[in-house]
């Protein structure tokens, strides 16, 4: 009896043991979370799911439509303008006064006959007397002579000849050289044999996944250059290092400030503005904020499925009696470029290839323990006649 005892005082102490022990035991059914959670068998997806979205239209753009193989690091392009036929006055003058300044004498010849354009009075060159002063017959034509302005407008009509006179003078342009460097890009990527001895259910930094991340990471590499890189040469320490400028380095003249906002007659300035020069169908590449705005609108977009089947992406079109504007959203203009929108001429910009992209396998096999590869091309920007191009700024999210 003693020993029966014995036997249920000890096996009510059992549970107070466990207890100070750790072991959390419920009585009953048995709950998803009790015990050891690594006996559980999860369900994982093999696919890795990369949160960006394309961030590189501007590569694939240019990669698509044009690209052109070159022969050396810097390459160069060759432009030309008309001669202008609207220059400025320079002063204002009365109605006696034969002594026209101008900004730029460069564009008139003798016996040319020009027109003020506020006045409507027509003047005849009968001299260059400077490099900004021409010598005028007044109230020429039977026109009649007039006070004219300070930065009024003079346009240069014709060239009044006689018979049987000596030879007109020439009058032509200069051309200016634009340049540009190819620039090296790598991304490599690899894996240890560690890595590589193991198993796993589903591995985010698998080979494969690291060669897809160096490969989309060489192609935004690209981008950013192409858009905002400053072209520089530069030697040191016995190696020679290049950068390609971007569109928006090379862009001067038609750079917008939209000082925040878009109305509905804007569209019809910017597309006056940016198909003066180069071809009537340009790419609008608009930033997050940009586009936001754009949409805002209320625009009747056309979906142009051509070059959205080309392109690989969605291209909504808005058109005007100017020309046509091929709108894509650019996922990668975004926080402080969001309020940016990049105009591209497509017939006056290509990507130069010195070496293409390429893939290269096994490099510096020998100093690691496992296997690294890597992505590298050595190209460029090629702008030309960057009058074509336009670039606006500061759109926020607001309609104003």
């Amino acid at each position: 009896m003693k020993l029966i005892r014995l036997l249920a005082i000890a096996l009510l102490a059992i549970p107070g043991a466990l207890a100070v022990c750790g072991v959390d035991h419920i009585t009953g059914v048995s709950q998803a979370q009790t015990g050891n959670q690594d006996h559980r068998k999860y369900s994982w997806r093999k696919q890795i799911v990369w949160l960006n979205p394309d961030r590189t239209p501007f590569l694939q753009i240019n990669s698509k439509l044009r690209s052109e193989k070159v022969n050396d690091y810097e390459y160069k392009v060759f432009e030309r303008e008309y001669p202008n036929r609207w220059v400025r006055c320079n002063e204002a003058m009365d109605t006696s006064e034969t002594g026209l300044d101008v900004d730029d004498a460069t564009p008139f010849r003798i016996n040319d006959v020009i027109l003020m354009a506020r006045t409507g009075e027509l003047m005849l060159v009968t001299a260059l007397a400077s490099a900004t002063e021409l010598t005028v017959t007044r109230g020429y034509a039977g026109s009649t002579a007039a006070t004219a302005n300070d930065e009024d407008w003079i346009k240069i009509l014709y060239s009044a000849e006689e018979e049987n006179d000596v030879q007109a003078s020439i009058i032509t342009s200069a051309s200016t050289t634009v340049t540009n460097f190819a620039q090296i890009f790598k991304r490599t990527y690899g894996i240890s044999n560690t890595r590589k001895a193991m198993t796993y259910r589903t591995n985010p930094h698998s080979l494969a996944e690291e060669r897809k991340l160096a490969m989309s990471l060489i192609k935004e590499d690209m981008e950013q250059a192409f858009l905002w890189g400053k072209k520089m040469e530069n030697y040191s320490s016995g190696k020679w290092k290049r950068h390609t400028g971007g569109i928006n380095e090379f862009v001067t003249t038609n750079r917008i400030d939209l000082e925040g906002g878009l109305g509905f007659g804007d569209i019809g300035y910017l597309m006056n503005v940016f198909t003066r020069f180069g071809s009537k169908r340009k790419i609008w590449l608009a930033g997050r904020d940009a586009r936001q705005q754009l949409d805002g609108l209320g625009l009747e977009y056309r979906r142009i499925k051509g070059e959205a089947a080309k392109l690989g992406f969605a291209v909504d079109g808005i058109r005007s009696s100017f020309g046509d504007a091929m709108l894509v959203t650019h996922f990668g203009l975004d926080n402080a470029h969001a309020g940016h929108m990049i105009v591209l001429d497509p017939e006056h910009s290509r990507i130069a290839q010195l070496r293409k992209l390429d893939h290269y396998e096994d490099i510096d096999i020998k100093a690691r323990d496992g296997e690294q590869h890597e992505f590298k091309a050595e190209v460029g920007l090629w702008i030309d006649q960057e009058k074509a191009h336009g670039v606006c700024t500061n759109l926020t999210n607001q309609l104003v």
